[in-house]
């Protein structure tokens, strides 16, 4: 569960900068087109930096060799804000089943409101307008669409509106927001509980209207009077996930109607905002290793070390790999939650990363720690060798079903921030 936890902080992290930047920044321009792509790239990468790790580096091959050699690194902060809240949230009652019973309920929405749309195709009531399907509905309610078929009372419009509500339903369809709904209302599931995913939900749909009304505009359409019509229109049951014709009518609407130019200053927010997007990969999946950070020590067998190659101390292949009670994600863990930042260390503002290396012996007890590679700060190394060396012991290796040694190496990596 603590996984999850991290991966539901991090994506809801990611989501909040980007959904603040651009209710800040860009909602009020009418470029629409770069708007929502901004929208729906803000929904991929909160749902996929988080699971992306990429790695560069800038060293000698035989640094390089080792990195291959290691375990996942464990990232340590001098503040741990995020593993204190995921610690906290760990320690609440039926945490997991409180965040599945969201996530349930809200899946039971969606798919009751595809069942709901899906029976109004079963109507047989249709025509064509424009190459889109047309379906005639009794009752009094706002005229909406869903993929390529358009949901109305007909009866209930002049010639004259029915042509620009059609327009704008039309220019749902062509759009294909019935994507962008569905693609939210999938992302909701899954970050019900953050307060920036329904904001996104929104002003995405929100966003849809705007489109729409600028294809209306732009067939020649008299804005007053589309703005009229608008007005008249009742608000009815809104069966989801659907583009409603009267969905976000607001005075923003109608502000938005009047923008035929896109300001000069938009080039540098959408400058800004793909330099954000672009941060943001670089900062949550991002791992960089300098040289000059990069002190290896002077072993002569640092090239013949292996981890997790199955390969023991006496060059023997071993059939069963020790293992730690829980697994690597609660070795991890156990790292994080006992390194305790030098204090000395943080007021001088040192971080880096040292490779330790350490033997799980015949009886699964850690022994042997050593730093192979130094974060170049010897406040750092002691303490990633005070915390190895205090790790419970494994489940040792078997060669032959008789217990072996084998040695592992662990990046601890210091952060600041």
């Amino acid at each position: 569960m603590k996984l999850v936890i991290d991966y539901l902080l991090e994506s809801a992290f990611i989501l909040g900068l980007l959904v603040a930047f651009y209710h800040l920044f860009l909602r009020k321009e009418a470029m629409f087109w770069f708007n929502r792509a901004y929208l729906l790239l803000s929904i991929s990468m909160a749902a996929l930096v988080p699971v992306l790790h990429f790695s560069f580096r800038f060293s000698s091959r035989e640094s390089e060799e080792l990195m291959l050699l290691t375990l996942d690194t464990v990232n340590v902060y001098a503040s741990q804000s995020k593993a204190g809240l995921i610690a906290g949230l760990l320690m609440v009652p039926q945490v997991d089943w409180l965040y599945g019973l969201g996530a349930f309920i809200l899946l039971i929405r969606l798919l009751w409101g595809l069942v709901k749309v899906g029976g109004l195709f079963r109507i047989r009531t249709a025509n064509v307008f424009q190459g889109v399907k047309v379906i005639d509905l009794p009752g009094r309610f706002a005229p909406f669409s869903f993929f390529n078929v358009i949901f109305m009372n007909q009866s209930g419009y002049s010639d004259k509106d029915l042509d620009q509500v059609l327009t704008h339903e039309r220019a749902h369809v062509q759009l294909k927001h019935s994507l962008d709904v569905i693609l939210v209302e999938l992302f909701l599931i899954i970050q019900w509980f953050n307060p920036f995913a329904w904001l996104l939900r929104h002003q995405l749909k929100e966003l849809h209207e705007f489109q729409a009304d600028r294809c209306v505009l732009d067939k020649g359409t008299f804005i007053g009077h589309y703005k009229a019509l608008l007005l008249k229109q009742v608000t009815g049951a809104q069966l989801l996930p659907v583009n409603s014709f009267n969905q976000s009518l607001t005075t923003k609407r109608f502000k938005m109607m009047n923008l035929n130019k896109i300001n000069p200053f938009c080039k540098v927010k959408s400058y800004l905002a793909m330099f954000l997007l672009a941060g943001l990969v670089m900062l949550f999946s991002c791992e960089t290793s300098t040289p000059e950070n990069e002190v290896v020590n002077d072993n002569p067998e640092l090239s013949k070390l292996k981890c997790d190659s199955k390969e023991t101390g006496e060059g023997i292949l071993a059939d069963v790999m020790p293992e730690y009670p829980g697994g690597i994600p609660a070795l991890q863990q156990f790292i994080q939650n006992h390194v305790q930042y030098p204090a000395e260390a943080k007021a001088k503002e040192q971080a880096g990363k040292v490779f330790v290396k350490f033997w799980v012996g015949i009886s699964g007890q850690v022994k042997n720690a050593e730093v192979v590679r130094s974060s170049g700060y010897k406040l750092l190394d002691h303490e990633a060798i005070r915390v190895v060396n205090s790790l419970p012991a494994w489940q040792p290796g078997l060669k032959n079903g008789e217990p072996v040694e084998v040695d592992f190496t662990i990046p601890i990596n210091f952060e600041l921030q």
